[in-house]
């Protein structure tokens, strides 16, 4: 689908008068800007924008490889303390929307992607890039060296890097920073444990504080639930949607998992 479109949620239950009609056409107004493939906001909140600028903003993107388009003129603007949803089949392009914020994808070079209203060659380094996203997916499950400590793992957060420096290792105020995570979402975890020794659904828990030590300004969560029993996965969904919502934390989630959409996503967007 070339031409994306934009559904917007049924809002006749809150036009209650004239003032609130003019406020939430303004407020839909500026969401129609965000389009895609396919964008469904079906039984999806939209909370108000704390501002008119976003905080990532992709525009008319393109990205093929050889002669496959995966992306063709993708346009989406995401706003702080928005939590999306980003569903679609194999191959439709999720994981490449995340692989351009996050920085990875070495396309975001040549197409319109900012953070903040900066594009990366603004930022002047790939790193003060990344220092602004924090992420957790199945390559990062598997990159980590398995014979690292947890409390090594998630310090690597800091510099995002596979492995901490020894800089943040003999930083007083940052090994406190990860000791407090720690015993706020998974005390059960010792930190002196091997990373390698745990099983899949806590090394995901370990990964997902290491996302977010560094305090990014987005989350980045790219199919979590491959591996994982139904259980495991709705138990580590509760952990991070009470830390996002709890430190009003944007947040995309890509998924195939749509029997259950967590109750603290606020917009959805489904690749065609």
């Amino acid at each position: 689908n070339d031409n994306p479109t934009l559904i917007l949620a049924d809002t006749s239950d809150y036009l209650k008068d004239d003032i609130k009609k003019i406020k939430l056409f303004s407020r839909f107004l500026n969401k129609a800007i965000n389009q895609s493939s396919s964008i469904n906001n079906e039984n999806v909140k939209n909370e108000p924008q704390s501002n008119n600028v976003p905080l990532i903003n992709l525009s008319h993107v393109t990205i093929s490889y050889n002669t496959t388009n995966i992306l063709n003129d993708f346009s989406l603007r995401i706003f702080p303390m928005q939590r999306w949803l980003l569903s679609g089949h194999n191959g439709s392009g999720k994981t490449t929307i995340l692989s351009l914020i996050s920085g990875d994808n070495p396309q975001i070079y040549k197409n319109d992607v900012k953070i903040n209203g900066k594009t990366i060659k603004e930022m002047t380094s790939i790193w003060k890039w990344r220092l602004n996203v924090g992420a957790v997916n199945n390559d990062l499950l598997f990159g980590i060296n398995p014979t690292l400590k947890v409390s090594d793992v998630i310090l690597s957060g800091f510099t995002q890097t596979t492995e901490p420096l020894p800089s943040i290792l003999n930083n007083q105020d940052k090994i406190e920073r990860c000791n407090k995570l720690h015993n706020l979402v998974i005390p059960s975890i010792s930190l002196t444990s091997l990373y390698g020794q745990l099983s899949r659904v806590d090394k995901l828990k370990i990964l997902f504080i290491r996302s977010v030590i560094h305090c990014p300004k987005i989350l980045l969560l790219d199919e979590l639930e491959v591996g994982l029993t139904d259980e495991d996965y709705q138990h580590l969904i509760k952990i991070i949607g009470d830390y996002i919502v709890g430190n009003n934390l944007a947040c995309i989630l890509s998924t195939h998992y749509l029997s259950d959409i967590p109750e603290w996503i606020t917009n959805r967007i489904e690749l065609c």
